[in-house]
């Protein structure tokens, strides 16, 4: 919106030409998409709409000898609390029985090495509530004072996991951000709002891509977050029905966002809108066997 102000100081309020409608419609081995107005790879970037993503900057000594000490399986509904911050992962903890993590605001959670948080297993339901703030954010971290791309493995939703929710979360130095696999389940709709993906990538040979997000599900709200200097952007597969709004992706090594067609099965009737994709290696959109797909004013 355009910004004016009446006599006695009050705001007034414009509006802003709209960019049309694009929806692309039918099958095709690879189609590439820039939605208007184009972003492309190497023109300056020009600031939008998109707001209250946290502005965080690498933080030292987040992960200090105090704390918690976690592992294992975890079932009930524990709460990981800011009082009992950083919470060191000392092996791959899963969230399974019907579980549910909370993860309260301000709290660090720092992994060794090749770890993993594992939401749900594949015969088991499990659930992630992380929620931050923009000033206290929840933050996902290497245990070490040097830091590296893939350090540790990353947040996966499996296919009995339910109704996830992350929001003002930072995750850095994973192999994955976030990864999940199609549910099983009809209770899916995961959100992750207002989170920071950086420094993520270098998956094992074989393993598939890396980089912020990984995801196959149906009716995934993304919204509002940022992500940069990673392996990859966000990939989505097999996805349906899924909402990828005004995020901020840049800076990473591959291409800003792919939807990609699994095992036969396409990813369709998905809207992208109001997005800037600017400055990645590769293609600011990825798109590939699409029945039917919506992208505005990106």
């Amino acid at each position: 919106m355009e910004l004016q102000t009446r006599s006695n100081g009050t705001p007034v309020q414009r509006r802003k030409r709209k960019a049309p409608p694009t929806t692309w419609i039918g099958t095709a081995a690879l189609v590439v998409l820039l939605a208007w107005p184009v972003v492309a790879r190497g023109l300056p970037h020009q600031s939008g709409s998109i707001t209250a993503l946290p502005a965080l900057e690498p933080q030292a000594d987040l992960c200090t000898p105090e704390g918690t000490l976690v592992s294992g399986t975890l079932s009930g509904t524990p709460t990981w609390t800011k009082a009992e911050s950083p919470y060191h992962v000392t092996a791959d903890v899963t969230i399974a029985l019907d579980g549910e993590l909370t993860i309260q605001s301000g709290v660090v959670v720092c992994f060794a090495q090749d770890t993993v948080l594992l939401i749900g297993t594949s015969s088991s339901a499990g659930r992630l509530m992380a929620e931050g703030t923009s000033g206290e954010p929840i933050v996902f971290t290497a245990d070490t004072e040097t830091p590296a791309r893939g350090y540790w493995r990353g947040i996966e939703f499996s296919d009995h996991s339910q109704r996830n929710s992350m929001d003002y979360c930072v995750v850095e130095y994973a192999s994955r951000g976030v990864s999940s696999t199609d549910s099983s389940d009809d209770l899916e709709t995961d959100n992750i709002h207002h989170c920071t993906f950086r420094h993520n990538g270098v998956v094992a040979d074989g393993d598939g891509p890396g980089g912020a997000l990984n995801l196959q599900g149906d009716g995934l709200s993304l919204w509002r977050n940022k992500s940069y200097d990673k392996e990859l952007g966000a990939r989505l597969a097999e996805s349906f029905n899924d909402e990828i709004l005004e995020n901020e992706i840049y800076d990473n090594d591959g291409y800003g966002l792919a939807l990609v067609a699994e095992s036969g099965s396409p990813t369709e009737t998905n809207l992208i809108s109001d997005n800037q994709i600017y400055e990645n290696g590769g293609d600011g959109i990825w798109i590939t066997d699409q029945s039917a797909i919506q992208a505005i004013g990106n």
